[in-house]
């Protein structure tokens, strides 16, 4: 899956030889990092439908659990896509970050203006959902009958699964975009 990674390229270049490796490669990195982002998703979706339990008992260590799995989750989900790289990037040095470190946030700010329609899109549904459960909190606690239907929060669960598990394989190409940069950053720290 290497392909030159240890070259001297802008943060565009860098960008769009990450998202080359990212098409050519979908398929494989859904293949060997499925169970870690079904891990990620469920654990999101559990979350979600805990966060929207409010008021019951124990709540915030449920919440917190539950932020505490899918972070941990998510780590793994990382970790798994920077092990499909041959060369491995988890042995780098942030002390190259620090000295390109405009260049560094360049790119991530350039990643986040793109990234951003992408999570705003994919997460309609997800905010509908949870949007309709927090009306529906709010109306029972000034006493109006349940506006819900029995299966809401399974369709909650669902909904949050799904919005997850779509976020995870459309942002994936930032990982791949990251080991571009941090090559770069090398090649660059190696010339001086």
């Amino acid at each position: 899956m290497n392909q030159e990674l240890y070259k001297n390229r802008s943060v565009s270049s860098c960008m769009a030889e990450g998202y080359k490796l990212y098409l050519h490669n979908n398929k494989n990195l859904v293949l060997s990092t499925w169970k870690e982002a079904l891990a990620t998703a469920l654990c999101f979706a559990v979350l979600v439908v805990l966060a929207a339990q409010y008021g019951s008992e124990g709540y915030w260590i449920k919440v917190g659990a539950g932020i505490a799995a899918t972070l941990v989750a998510y780590i793994f989900f990382k970790m798994k896509m920077y092990r499909s790289m041959e060369e491995n990037p988890l042995k780098w040095k942030p002390v190259g970050v620090l000295r390109r470190l405009g260049f560094y946030l360049s790119y991530k700010l350039l990643a986040a203006v793109i990234a951003l329609p992408v999570v705003a899109v994919v997460c309609i549904p997800l905010s509908l959902t949870v949007y309709a459960t927090v009306s529906n909190y709010l109306g029972l606690q000034s006493g109006d009958p349940d506006g819900l239907p029995a299966y809401f929060p399974y369709l909650l669960f669902v909904t949050a699964a799904l919005t997850m598990l779509s976020l995870l394989y459309l942002l994936a190409w930032n990982v791949l975009v990251r080991c571009y940069i941090q090559g770069s950053i090398q090649s660059k720290n190696a010339k001086k």
